[in-house]
C-alpha cells in the first residue's frame, strides 16, 4: 500500500487541533505522515501542535511567521509531503479511525478512480450517495463532497493545485474537483460515515462561502468555460432540481423573482464564455 500524507492547515483552531491530529493518529492504516501547518495563529494553536510533535514522530510542523491563507499553506504543505496519496483535514474536523485504511485501498485496486470520500453530516443532513459519482452532479454544488477527501499527489501537482483567486471566495476544494474532472478522474463515495464535519460561528470561510455564493460560481465558470460549455450545464450550476421544486413550493413570488436573477446569472456566463472563446481566437 502507497504511503499517505494528511494535511492539517490551522489557523486559530486552538480548541479543536489537538482532536484532530489525534484523530489521524488513530488510524488503524499505520504508514501517515502528519504535516501541520500553523498559519501565523493568534490563539495556542502552535504550542498544542508542538506538544503533539514531541510526542509522535510522524509529525511535521510548519509554522508560519505570517498569514498565508489555507490556498497557499496548502499548497506549500503538499508540495514537500511524501505521501503518493494526499488528505486534506481541517483542524476543527475529524475522520473516523478505518477512513485512511478504506480509501487507500480503494485507490490501490481501482487506478481510474482519482477521488475517494465518504459520508458526512452537513447541516444535520447526512448525504446518502455512495458509490461512483457521476462528476455532473459534482457541478451541481450538491455538497457531495467536502475538503477531506482522499487523491493522488501526481493528480494534484497536474492541475496546478488550489487555485489562489478561490482563497477568500471559498470553494477551492470544489475547483480542484472541477480540475479532476477535466482531467478525466472518477469520484467515489464509500457509504459509511467517517468524516465529521464541525459547524461552528466561528468558521469564516463557511460564512464567506455563503455571502459570496454567487462571485464563486461565476470564478468558477471563467475557470472552467470548456467544462460548462460542453456538458450543458451552465442551468443546473447555479441549483439543483431538488432546490428548486422546494422554493417554488414555498415561496412563489420569490420563485419568480429567483427565475429571474437566475436567468440574468445564466446570461452572464455565456457572455464570459464567449469572451474567454472570443480572446482564445485573437
Amino acid at each position: 500500500m502507497n504511503k499517505v500524507s494528511v494535511i492539517i492547515p490551522c489557523y486559530n483552531k486552538a480548541p479543536y487541533v489537538k482532536e484532530a491530529i489525534e484523530s489521524v493518529i488513530n488510524q488503524t492504516f499505520s504508514d501517515i505522515e502528519i504535516i501541520v501547518v500553523n498559519d501565523a495563529s493568534t490563539d495556542n494553536s502552535a504550542e498544542i501542535i508542538k506538544e503533539l510533535k514531541e510526542k509522535y514522530d510522524n509529525i511535521l510542523f510548519i509554522n508560519n511567521k505570517t498569514n498565508q491563507g489555507v490556498v497557499k499553506t496548502r499548497n506549500t504543505a503538499i508540495n514537500i509531503a511524501t505521501g503518493e496519496y494526499i488528505l486534506p483535514l481541517d483542524a476543527d474536523d475529524t475522520i473516523e479511525n478505518t477512513f485512511v485504511e478504506k480509501a487507500v485501498k480503494i485507490l490501490d485496486k481501482h487506478p481510474e478512480i482519482g477521488v475517494v470520500g465518504c459520508r458526512f453530516e452537513f447541516d444535520n443532513k447526512d448525504t446518502s450517495s455512495k458509490g461512483l459519482i457521476k462528476n455532473s452532479k459534482i457541478m451541481y454544488l450538491e455538497e457531495l463532497f467536502v475538503c477531506t477527501v482522499m487523491f493522488r499527489k501526481t493528480d494534484f501537482l497536474k492541475t496546478g493545485g488550489y487555485k489562489e483567486c478561490m482563497d477568500k471566495l471559498g470553494c477551492e476544494d470544489l475547483e480542484l474537483f472541477l480540475s479532476f474532472i477535466e482531467n478525466g478522474l472518477k469520484f467515489y463515495k464509500i457509504n459509511e460515515h467517517l468524516f465529521n464535519y464541525r459547524q461552528n460561528t466561528e468558521n469564516c470561510r463557511t460564512h464567506a462561502q455563503l455571502k459570496n455564493t454567487f462571485l464563486i460560481k461565476k470564478q468558477l465558470i471563467t475557470l472552467h468555460p470548456n467544462l460548462y460549455l460542453k456538458k450543458s450545464n451552465i442551468w443546473m450550476f447555479f441549483s439543483s432540481p431538488k432546490r428548486i421544486r422546494k422554493i417554488k413550493s414555498r415561496y412563489k413570488l420569490f420563485f419568480v423573482l429567483w427565475i429571474v436573477f437566475a436567468s440574468l446569472v445564466v446570461i452572464e456566463a455565456i457572455a464570459i464564455i464567449v469572451l474567454l472563446f472570443i480572446g482564445k481566437i485573437i
